[in-house]
């Protein structure tokens, strides 16, 4: 090891012991991962959904146009549904595909009902989308024209004699 004297450091040979304890299973693993979970990065993200059951309504109505590219067999969810659910996360302050995965786990029955998800008849239960069905949808999706539809849907609720405007990014 090194000591440091005045501004200088001096190598004095000796080992330094230190001690570790996890707190936490396999936080190694957990740290050293390329996204951290939310709660270890200490942020909050808002779980619920900020919108009216007719804005939801208004933007599956708008994203009807959207081709979906996927193939037919193994498809569970509705195209329109996981890119609305993947919209409002990220507007709830989502910023990565785990991100958006947690928040549509953390949906009820009533809010997945909403988005018109998958219906479970053997679990009598709508199902979330899970993270790699969002992201492999939404890297097969055309970015340009989600973005314009989402402007589209979002001008909606700014009217004439509303002083204030919605500015998206990204």
């Amino acid at each position: 090891g090194f000591r440091k004297s005045a501004k200088k450091y001096i190598y004095h040979g000796e080992c330094k012991l230190v001690f570790v304890k996890e707190l936490e299973k396999r936080a190694c693993k957990k740290l050293t991962c390329i996204l951290l979970e939310n709660r270890l990065r200490g942020k909050s993200m808002s779980i619920s959904v900020p919108f009216t059951s007719k804005q939801l309504e208004a933007l599956n109505n708008t994203l009807s146009i959207l081709p979906d590219s996927r193939k037919v067999k193994g498809i569970r969810h509705r195209y329109r549904a996981i890119i609305a659910i993947a919209i409002c996360a990220v507007l709830s302050s989502a910023k990565s595909f785990i991100e958006i995965g947690e928040w549509a786990s953390s949906l009820n029955q009533n809010q997945l009902k909403r988005f018109k998800t998958y219906y479970d008849r053997k679990k009598r239960a709508f199902v979330p989308p899970s993270e790699s069905c969002i992201r492999r949808t939404l890297q097969a999706s055309s970015a340009e024209t989600i973005d314009g539809l989402l402007g589209d849907w979002l001008a909606n609720f700014v009217t004439n004699d509303d002083a204030s405007a919605i500015a998206v990014d990204g």
